[in-house]
């Protein structure tokens, strides 16, 4: 007993490095998740104006459906599942998010409407109190209002195209915290593979009728275009349920907004859009925010300082 209290110390640093280790790698799964979302936003941006929006995000899940398939027949798990209905409910919201997305890429800067899809902290928090019963430290909630304040101060100077644009952007960040929520409710029971892949099924069953109603027939290379999408966007959300296997929802999904600052990037670079003081300030918050509330202990339930958000 003696030589096990003496070992204790050292067994609660092992315990607490390999948590940390854990943290970081699931805030590094979710910004590979928003690295790989702005490069298929700045895609579908570049993309031909013919193609409609229900027949990208048809393709984008179609093709991610076979990969998916190849890799759950390798590792050998079930297509099928008990939790289906929460599977297939992920996949609801995320082709909401989805759709209303590429709607607002359409019609407002691309970083305007990056910086709505991934406005979903501020839902996302709300929900994963409400449904998974989380609570966030005053230490995290600090970082979280930063974030919230540089999301408003990076977006305020830009109300340019559509106000219809910007409301169905919103939207996304909505149905988006849906779905991170959904996924975080299904951490640990189910395999990130089946997750996507019931994502990918719902979202190609849905926009299958709209898909053939305004289809239109691509050449060699944009066939590889909207394949590139397609490999792009599955990927994306592969690393987004990793990463919440491994870090809590209400601070993943903070670390989301890096896409705001990929797609500013690269609309400054690819369409020339607009950058000033106001939108770099406001930039730099969000990647501050998220450096700070990645390092915040949000151990639920533990010590005096945690209170509901």
């Amino acid at each position: 007993m003696p030589a096990l209290l003496d070992r204790a110390p050292a067994l609660f640093a092992g315990g607490a490095r390999a948590s940390s280790r854990r943290d970081a790698a699931g805030i590094a799964f979710v910004a590979a998740y928003a690295a790989c979302t702005a490069g298929m936003s700045m895609m579908i941006k570049a993309a031909d104006p013919g193609f409609t929006v229900w027949q990208i995000g048809f393709l984008r899940s179609l093709v991610g459906l076979l990969p998916l398939a190849m890799i759950l027949t390798y590792r050998r798990e079930a297509f099928l599942s008990l939790g289906w209905p929460l599977l297939c409910l992920r996949g609801a919201w995320g082709l909401l998010a989805m759709v209303c997305y590429f709607v607002a890429l359409r019609s407002i800067p691309l970083a305007d409407a990056a910086l709505l899809n991934f406005s979903a902290p501020v839902f996302t928090s709300f929900l994963a109190v409400l449904v998974l019963r989380e609570k966030l430290s005053r230490a995290a909630l600090g970082w979280l209002a930063l974030a919230m304040a540089g999301l408003w101060v990076g977006l305020r100077p830009s109300w340019q195209g559509s106000t219809t644009g910007y409301a169905i952007g919103l939207g996304a960040g909505v149905f988006s915290a849906a779905a991170f929520v959904t996924v975080k409710a299904m951490a640990g029971r189910e395999s990130p593979w089946r997750i996507v892949f019931y994502f990918n099924a719902v979202a190609a069953l849905a926009l299958l009728p709209a898909a053939a109603a305004t289809w239109r027939q691509p050449t060699l290379g944009q066939a590889a275009w909207l394949a590139a999408i397609s490999i792009i966007g599955t990927a994306g959300q592969v690393c987004l349920t990793l990463g919440y296997e491994r870090v809590r929802v209400s601070s993943g999904s903070v670390a989301t907004l890096l896409a705001f600052v990929f797609a500013a990037i690269g609309g400054r670079l690819f369409w020339q859009e607009g950058m000033d003081d106001v939108k770099l300030a406001g930039m730099t918050a969000v990647v501050v925010a998220i450096v700070g509330l990645a390092a915040a202990r949000t151990e639920p339930g533990k010590g005096k300082s945690e209170v509901p958000a």
